[in-house]
């Protein structure tokens, strides 16, 4: 891909008489595509005073600026502005001009509040992508309540502050040909800003002061999902080659939690069209098997059969295709028309639900004649008898490396630490504090 980079500005924040960004290893950089807008325009608010230099280093100052008032960055035929009320107040030059705040304060970008400073960066097809440069310990704020329930255990908070922080390690310049280092998705890691902090997932940053995970001495790719389903995974059985820190563990605390069961049902004719729109034509669905399964279960790779063709969808592709919401997990059984797969004293059976006799809530015997709802988790899932339905029958939502997230919360409410929380999910590693 052909880069193209024509302006940074940088705005950077003085702390305690030290400058804020000073070097690389001070902040984050995290592009703001959470919204997926394109920008020629944005407000910016600060709650200090700030100035004008012409570069970081410069000992003159251009302009003085008051605290709190609104200011708005405008791209116009090409060359970046400052404005105030529409007034234009100065051309910001290409790698020269900085914003500098006096004091240590909080700022405002399009009117959710950021801690930390601002960069642009010019795009090939003249649209801003907005960047946050934010200290890394400042950058876990925004990230936990994102990834985790600040209402959730204190030492389920410190798992997860530790392997965002261990994960970010890894990631720096995963996106440097937009001008950044992550994103503010699940892409890299969801980040909100000063907007969505909590007191205690704060707590949690702050315990956890910069501890991170790491094997031979080397900061790990600290991979977590939401629900392991009750098996965590190989790291090479989804989608890279094998880290020793990444392994199957079996996973007790997961199971009860939500979303260790869930139903995903298509009729033929969808799973067709769905294949259709990512450029696989099988023609009418005639069978949907696992070619391969991984010692927890997950399905490596799922054969879709047609009338005219036949698929081979490997690891977390068939996510990918069908919906990474859809299809929660690979840790699933497929089952056609109006069977299903359960579970009883022998272990798991593919069953006709046409007259299965099952226990309500109530605990009366009901006998299934057209339909039946199954709890996926998170909603009751309506399965038809009798039709030519594919149902995935799975356990888990995410790839399923690393810490299960409800899993770490279950750990916790049992008395564990975060140090056993990061030891039971991560293999063979050492907590560096």
């Amino acid at each position: 891909m052909k880069r193209s980079m024509i302006f940074i500005l940088l705005i950077v924040i003085v702390l305690s008489g030290v400058a804020y960004g000073a070097s690389d290893e001070d902040y984050i950089k995290v592009g703001l595509i959470q919204k997926k807008e394109t920008y020629s325009s944005f407000s910016l608010v600060f709650e200090g005073a700030h100035f004008i230099k012409t570069s970081v280093g410069a000992s003159e100052t251009l302009m003085s600026m008051d605290a709190g008032a609104s200011y708005t960055v405008k791209l116009d035929t090409g060359v970046i502005g400052l404005y105030q009320n529409e007034l234009h107040i100065i051309d910001l030059k290409s790698d020269e001009s900085v914003v500098l705040p006096t004091v240590d304060g909080d700022l405002s970008i399009n009117g959710v509040r950021y801690r930390g400073g601002v960069s642009v960066h010019l795009n090939s097809d003249k649209t801003l992508t907005i960047i946050n440069q934010v200290k890394r310990s400042s950058y876990l704020f925004g990230v936990l309540p994102k990834e985790m329930s600040p209402s959730w255990p204190l030492e389920a908070l410190k798992a997860q502050a530790v392997a965002a922080r261990t994960y970010v390690e890894t990631q720096q310049g995963r996106h440097a040909a937009g001008g950044y280092d992550v994103c503010d998705t699940v892409h890299c890691q969801v980040y909100g800003g000063y907007s969505v902090e909590g007191n205690l997932s704060n707590e949690a940053v702050v315990a956890t002061k910069d501890q991170i995970i790491t094997y031979n001495n080397k900061p790990i790719t600290a991979f977590y999902h939401s629900n392991s389903g009750g098996y965590t995974e190989n790291s090479e059985n989804v989608y890279m080659s094998a880290l020793p820190y990444i392994k199957a563990v079996y996973d007790p605390y997961s199971i009860g939690q939500p979303n260790d069961f869930w139903v995903a049902s298509f009729t033929e004719s969808e799973i067709a069209s769905v294949l259709s729109k990512s450029g696989l034509n099988v023609g009418k669905i005639t069978g949907i098997t696992s070619r391969g399964t991984a010692t927890s279960g997950r399905t490596t790779l799922l054969e879709i059969a047609g009338t005219t063709d036949t698929v081979l969808l490997e690891k977390e592709k068939a996510r990918q295709i069908f919906g990474y919401t859809t299809i929660k997990s690979m840790l699933f059984n497929v089952s056609k028309g109006d069977k299903i797969t359960v579970l009883s004293s022998e272990g798991m059976h593919s069953k006709s639900l046409d007259g299965m006799v099952v226990m309500a809530a109530s605990l009366e015997r009901k006998t299934i004649n057209e339909k039946a709802s199954v709890y996926n988790g998170s909603t009751f899932e309506t399965i038809a008898t009798g039709g030519k339905d594919y149902s995935f029958i799975g356990k888990g939502y995410g790839h399923g490396l690393g810490m299960s997230q409800w899993g770490a919360k279950a750990m916790a409410e049992n008395g564990l630490l975060y140090e056993d929380i990061l030891h039971h999910y991560y293999t063979d590693v050492v907590i560096f504090k």
